[in-house]
């Protein structure tokens, strides 16, 4: 009977409990609202995209709510940067306005007193330490700025930071990096070091003693900034080496037993640049180096604190529009769900929606290798892959790599870029540069600890970058000119002088067209030019034309008394570098030169860029022009007929006398693919001063014939240190005119000559519609 009851009360008490469970789960199921999916979802007809910018606005919303959770950060960094009198105006001025104003916390700056009070506004400087100079090495000031944080800010900082004045911080990476370790424990954080090899063992380090380098800078947590601060008077004292960085470090060691971090990529997150120390900046931002380093060191400069300022703003821009672009086309995809009953598709959002309207838009591709890159509106020979490109295309491979390993780590694979094959770029001013590489893919998949499996794949990747909005830059070279177009009755007396050289034999009707574009451009504006012509008298003397220059440029002389205007008459056979070279020798020593053809036009601002870009002792302007293709040829193949060509609304005759006779000044501005080609090959006209040129070694009139002494007076200028400024220049114009190659020329420039007159009779696209109608006419006649 006990038993019965025992079992009873059991039964009775399971099917309470089961009761109870039962009631609170229906309780549940009734008071929960149903979740709402695609398809109970309730929502206008008339949704679409644009209501994107509602969510917008929530997020703007939710942004402002965050104040309160930031300012729970404010207090997480406190960095105390070394710097010196002498440089509280450039050095420090530089890291406050750059990444010392996204510090989480406080950031000041630790100098000597200065009695004249030269400390920048609103940049705060702690100058009131009584002991601390600018003596270098700066220890008693280290020590002293240790002794200062823990005094005032102990307890209102969770992390303490030495840097130096010439330290780049990246503060959101560091911030990030901090979140992830426990303050409260005693860290001691940097690159680790142990001296020089002529220094190990007088440091007053142990055998296994290490040390954090100051240069990239050195994190102390609260806890070890605590336990030292007693003992900073006791390790000032007792000093072993004239290094700051190794004091602090053995001074940690002993009172707070905590020896630097000895992680094996700490190299690049606390980067310093030793190779280039002696220059005073970073010299190559590599991929591995921006996805890793914290601090980068060193920048003496205070232009490159701005430069990676700069530089790491466009990285985060990047990423942001990345991230906004992947939105957008989650929403793009969610609408198009919700009205797939309506059938109302939308195509997805892109950077590179981009369509042209017609044939003449569509944009081509350059082709290049890992070494060599081949252009296709210039036709050029295969040229070496410029370094910007180079370094693009490395990030880009990265990007690769990083995108599909982030995708496949569930899947235990890893892939890396093992060889680029090809790939073609594109570079448009109104859509941003694009490039399609076709790689090599290594993929390693781990089965287990000891198990590894290696397969090669290939890959196509689109990437497109778009561009930002113009800017206006500083002018590197201290000067200033004012590009507006000058009066005729008010002379430019505030800018150089451009003395301009032309060369010239012979070619009558050419040169009267040079003077006609001359005097719209300089005479009659009144613009601070000077006009030299070197003339050389034709091998035929039936041929010769000098009087007929004389005449000609008589003419202008009366016409424009206080024009300088002149004529160098030079005996001997043609040579164009003999000729510049005998025209430099007429000018002063400070004279900016011009070398120039009779076959060129350009406009008054060009010779307004050529003084900005060339600097005495510094720089040349090489600029690139624009050389037209054979008119007969680009515009059609009727011989007397009038037509109007491409973007163009003026008349153009096809005999190449009277094109060239008739032409207006304005028809030279005429671009197109199908009208000429920027001419990068091409190194005969440059803006340089005249010092610079005769220091360079001049041209070297051993070169006989066309071609190759423009080259070597290039590689003369690079030589001795020159920069090389080279860009395309709108406006200035090679117009056409047919060539002869010389076959007694020596092979490399007979060569050079045939392939420039090959470049010079139509674009790519005229060529193949030319190949097509004779393979067209063939086939009739067959």
């Amino acid at each position: 009977m006990a038993k019965l009851r025992m079992r009873t009360k059991f039964r009775t008490t399971m099917e309470l409990f089961s009761g109870l469970f039962v009631g609170f789960w229906l309780m549940l199921m009734l008071n929960t609202p149903p979740r709402q999916t695609t398809r109970n979802c309730n929502l206008p007809d008339k949704y679409n995209i644009s209501q994107a910018f509602h969510q917008i606005q929530l997020a703007k919303f939710q942004d402002k709510t965050r104040v309160s959770i930031k300012k729970q950060h404010q207090n997480h960094l406190y960095i105390g940067v070394l710097t010196a009198k002498k440089y509280l105006q450039s050095r420090a001025v530089a890291v406050y306005e750059t990444w010392g104003k996204q510090v989480p916390g406080k950031v000041e700056f630790f100098s000597a007193y200065d009695p004249k009070h030269r400390t920048p506004r609103g940049i705060p400087v702690v100058t009131n330490i009584p002991g601390i100079d600018d003596t270098y090495p700066p220890q008693k000031k280290s020590f002293l700025m240790l002794k200062y944080m823990h005094d005032f800010y102990i307890d209102k900082y969770e992390w303490f930071i030495r840097a130096d004045d010439d330290a780049y911080i990246r503060v959101d990476k560091l911030q990030r990096f901090l979140r992830l370790v426990n303050s409260s424990k005693p860290l001691y954080i940097g690159q680790s070091g142990s001296g020089k090899k002529n220094e190990i063992g007088k440091l007053g380090l142990g055998p296994s003693d290490n040390y954090c380098m100051g240069g990239p800078g050195v994190i102390l947590s609260r806890e070890t900034l605590r336990r030292i601060a007693p003992h900073i008077s006791h390790c000032l004292k007792n000093m072993y080496s004239k290094h700051e960085d190794v004091e602090i470090g053995i001074c940690i060691k002993r009172f707070a037993n905590v020896s630097c971090t000895r992680a094996s990529d700490a190299e690049r997150i606390f980067f310093s640049d030793y190779r280039n120390y002696r220059k005073g900046s970073v010299q190559h931002l590599y991929p591995g180096l921006v996805q890793h380093s914290i601090t980068l060191h060193p920048n003496k400069g205070p232009k490159d604190q701005y430069k990676f300022y700069t530089y790491f703003l466009a990285l985060r821009l990047e990423a942001l529009q990345q991230r906004t672009l992947e939105l957008f086309r989650t929403i793009g995809k969610m609408t198009n769900e919700l009205h797939s009953s309506n059938e109302i598709k939308r195509s997805p959002t892109s950077l590179t929606n981009y369509k042209p309207r017609d044939i003449r838009g569509v944009m081509a591709w350059d082709y290049f290798t890992r070494r060599k890159m081949q252009g296709y509106l210039t036709r050029e020979a295969s040229r070496r892959l410029i370094d910007l490109l180079r370094t693009r295309i490395k990030d880009a491979s990265i990007t690769v790599t990083d995108i599909v390993n982030k995708a496949s780590r569930k899947e235990r694979r890893r892939v890396q870029v093992y060889d680029l094959r090809h790939g073609y770029w594109k570079v448009s001013p109104q859509h941003g540069l694009s490039y399609v590489l076709h790689s090599s893919l290594l993929i390693k998949e781990f089965r287990n600890r000891h198990r590894r499996t290696f397969n090669a794949t290939r890959r196509q990747d689109y990437f497109h970058q778009s561009l930002g909005p113009a800017v206006l830059m500083e002018n590197t070279a201290g000067k200033s000119y004012n590009t507006t177009a000058s009066s005729p009755s008010v002379p430019q007396r505030d800018t150089p002088t451009v003395h301009v050289i032309v060369p010239l034999v012979g070619r009558m009707e050419t040169f009267k067209r040079f003077m006609r574009n001359y005097e719209k451009v300089c005479l009659q504006t009144n613009e601070n030019a000077k006009l030299l012509v070197v003339l050389f008298k034709h091998e035929d003397s039936s041929k010769d034309e000098s009087l007929r220059v004389h005449l000609l440029m008589k003419s202008y002389q009366i016409k424009y008394p206080k024009a300088y205007l002149e004529v160098l008459d030079v005996k001997g056979r043609f040579s164009r570098g003999v000729g510049l070279q005998l025209g430099a020798s007429h000018f002063p020593r400070n004279a900016l030169l011009f070398f120039c053809d009779v076959d060129l036009v350009f406009p008054q601002g060009f010779l307004q860029r050529c003084r900005s870009r060339t600097v005495a002792k510094k720089q040349v302007y090489y600029p690139v022009m624009f050389s037209q293709y054979d008119p007969q040829f680009a515009h059609g193949s009727q011989s007397n007929a009038r037509t109007t060509p491409p973007q163009t609304n003026q008349p153009i005759l096809k005999n190449q006398f009277e094109f060239n006779k008739e032409k207006t000044m304005d028809d030279f501005y005429q671009f197109s693919k199908d009208s000429g080609y920027w001419r990068h090959y091409s190194y005969g006209m440059v803006c340089v001063y005249r010092e610079d040129f005769f220091r360079s070694g001049k041209f070297d009139t051993a070169i006989k014939g066309w071609g190759l002494e423009d080259l070597d007076l290039c590689d003369k200028f690079a030589a001795t240190g020159m920069n090389v400024f080279r860009a395309t220049d709108p406006g200035l114009v090679h117009v056409y005119h047919p060539m002869h190659c010389d076959p007694r020329l020596r092979t490399r420039q007979y060569n050079m000559c045939l392939g420039s007159k090959a470049n010079t009779y139509g674009s790519a696209a005229k060529l193949g519609e030319r190949l097509l109608e004779i393979k067209d006419k063939n086939r009739t006649l067959h």
